[in-house]
């Protein structure tokens, strides 16, 4: 079986600057001395976070391996932080400054979705809550899971660092639902195997992966829990057999949000009648370089036809 993907879609970092001294591996320090003029700082912003798509209401940025979008201990820059950054340069005023309405793992890349204003933030958000936003990834997982095509439905418990499946059928969701206990939330994904082969001697599958609910870390924990195949890249939930991907950073993983389909938003925050696709704006985010390596071990082909 052969998958298609443009050759867009795949692009060349070669230029871009990511051996400076930040542990991200994102760039040189953002706030370097006075000489640093707005304009190196907007450029230096903008090649983190390149945009994808963008109206006056919101963007798509291609977020890439290792910038979290928040910031938190021990982190230099952040999507929001960046955004915050870009927001001061512009001198944007606080209704019109960018605020995130979902999030990615820090090691996950593709498309994310930003609004421009304090009523789309409102709309988008809970576009987001209430699964009216299509979202399809393009995971590499370790091994082939069985069967290749199929829906896992097992809730996770947040135990703090870790997230956990339930697993024991005898347990239910009310049962972990006291004060004293994590509660279990309903979790599910589709996926579906596109390809198979060997990467680095080791037996891979690209798998389309689409979930139905938005719990953290639920592609990685059911990839990896349940159908007994990480993410490649994945140091958290791999099995210790399986925990090499070649990867350098620490931080890539081979999860990628390739497809969006988000409902399209007006100057003032309500769905717009006019639109990419319909009432929705449809993209696809390209892949990071580092997967390059991986399609041609498996032969994947790449073509302008999608």
């Amino acid at each position: 079986m052969r998958i298609r993907i443009p050759d867009d879609l795949v692009i060349d970092t070669s230029n871009s600057n990511s051996s400076g001294s930040d542990d991200s591996g994102i760039g040189p320090p953002l706030h370097t001395p006075s000489e640093q003029s707005s304009a190196k700082r907007t450029e230096f912003i903008q090649r983190q976070l390149p945009v994808i798509f963008e109206n006056d209401a919101m963007a798509v940025f291609r977020k890439p391996a290792g910038l979290p979008c928040q910031g938190g201990t021990n982190i230099q820059y952040s999507v929001d932080s960046l955004l915050a950054e870009l927001d001061k340069i512009r001198k944007t005023g606080a209704e019109a400054a960018h605020r995130l309405v979902h999030r990615l793992d820090r090691g996950t890349t593709g498309a994310l979705v930003v609004a421009k204003t304090r009523l789309a933030a409102k709309t988008l958000t809970r576009a987001f809550h209430d699964r009216t936003v299509r979202k399809t990834y393009i995971a590499v997982l370790h091994g082939i899971p069985h069967p290749r095509q199929g829906t896992v439905s097992v809730p996770l418990v947040n135990a703090g660092t870790h997230v956990k499946p339930l697993l024991e059928t005898a347990a239910s969701i009310s049962d972990l639902s006291d004060k004293t206990s994590p509660v279990a939330k309903p979790a599910i994904t589709k996926y579906k195997v596109l390809k198979t082969g060997t990467f680095e001697n080791k037996s891979v599958s690209v798998v389309e992966v689409d979930i139905l609910t938005g719990r953290k870390h639920q592609i990685r924990v059911h990839c990896a829990k349940v159908l007994g195949c990480a993410v490649l890249g994945d140091r958290k939930y791999a099995a210790e057999s399986s925990d090499s991907s070649g990867q350098k950073d620490m931080s890539a993983l081979y999860l990628h949000l390739f497809k969006l389909q988000v409902p399209n938003v007006g100057t003032n925050g309500n769905t717009g009648s006019t639109s990419l696709n319909g009432s929705s704006v449809f993209v696809r985010a390209p892949f990071p370089d580092f997967w390059t390596p991986v399609f041609k071990a498996l032969g994947i082909t790449f073509s302008k036809r999608v």
